[in-house]
């Protein structure tokens, strides 16, 4: 089973590749999963940078959906609320 890592930012996550050398604490959570927390930001670059890149479709008809779509359905901005207004009826 690949190690879990705490990342600097709280997600946990796991990873296949790991370089040696990293500043890790390690502990057991709650649930008893083995966790290694990433102690500096060096040691989080050089893990993130060791795992292997997507490889790109070669046949130019990927598969996955292209950013800023949603399987073919328009992304809308989000409304904001209008705010209440100011003038009270007597």
């Amino acid at each position: 089973m690949a190690p879990c890592f705490l990342l600097r930012d709280g997600r946990k996550q796991l990873f296949d590749q790991v370089p040696d050398g990293l500043a890790l604490y390690r502990y057991q959570d709650q649930a008893g999963q083995d966790i290694q927390a990433l102690l500096d930001p060096a040691s989080q670059q050089r893990l993130l940078g060791a795992q292997p890149k997507p490889q790109p479709s070669h046949n130019g008809n990927s598969s996955a959906p292209k950013a800023g779509t949603n399987e073919g359905s328009k992304i809308r901005p989000l409304r904001r609320p209008h705010p209440q207004s100011a003038r009270r009826s007597a």
